[in-house]
């Protein structure tokens, strides 16, 4: 998927005595006309907001002399619901520790979660199973993925302590959904982050414990 916004520019030739509402007319249905085109080319995102002369969600045909007509996507919605699809996909169902197999159960593919931020504004939690890509707005800058469980980190690196455990998945899970993401979306930011703090994060019961390295995904809006 190209670019995050859609200009472009149609130059027409019209008549000098032509009215302004003439004009729209005639441009409006041609800005949509293009936009529909580069969808089905594959080089804009069928997920989008629509900005005339500024403003989100108004009409192709209230153009006003001096403004635009731009098509802004929603691709960041889309990025994280296919980061979500790869991890969850690509979940061990087993490990070994010490020479023996353990079923993990599903509760690691069932426990990611996803955290929206528009600029310096946090939004809430979502679990994956509830989260909808085409609910993202245009004006999110940036998306956290991570999981809950508090063995995440040992599915990512796959040691405990210096002890090697083994999944039934090659270590780097994270690192993988984020290339992933970046091959589909090279017009965004996709990185593996080393520990990331959020509600309901595990913190060991015992005195001065501190909580348990947890990976996580960042994508961030070029």
């Amino acid at each position: 998927m190209s670019g995050a916004q859609f200009a472009r520019e149609i130059r027409l030739a019209f008549s000098a005595d032509m009215l302004w509402s003439d004009i729209v007319k005639e441009v409006a249905p041609l800005a949509r006309a293009d936009r529909d085109q580069a969808i089905r080319a594959g080089e804009f995102s069928a997920a989008y907001d629509t900005l005339v002369n500024g403003r989100e969600g108004a009409r192709e045909e209230s153009l006003q002399p001096g403004g635009a007509i731009v098509y802004r996507a929603r691709s960041l919605g889309a990025a994280v619901g296919l980061a979500l699809d790869y991890l969850r996909r690509n979940s061990p169902d087993r490990v070994t520790r010490q020479g023996s197999a353990h079923a993990t159960t599903t509760r690691y593919r069932d426990s990611f979660m996803v955290g929206i931020s528009r600029g310096d504004q946090a939004g809430r939690a979502i679990p994956a199973e509830s989260f909808d890509p085409d609910l993202v707005s245009a004006d999110a800058t940036e998306a956290f993925v991570y999981n809950l469980q508090p063995f995440s980190r040992q599915v990512d690196v796959q040691l405990e302590g210096s002890r090697r455990i083994r999944f039934s998945i090659e270590p780097g899970i994270f690192n993988r959904a984020a290339a992933y993401v970046r091959r589909a979306y090279p017009d965004l930011q996709a990185q593996r982050i080393y520990d990331l703090d959020f509600p309901g994060k595990y913190r060991p019961r015992y005195a001065k414990a501190s909580a348990f390295q947890s990976p996580g995904l960042i994508i961030r809006a070029g």
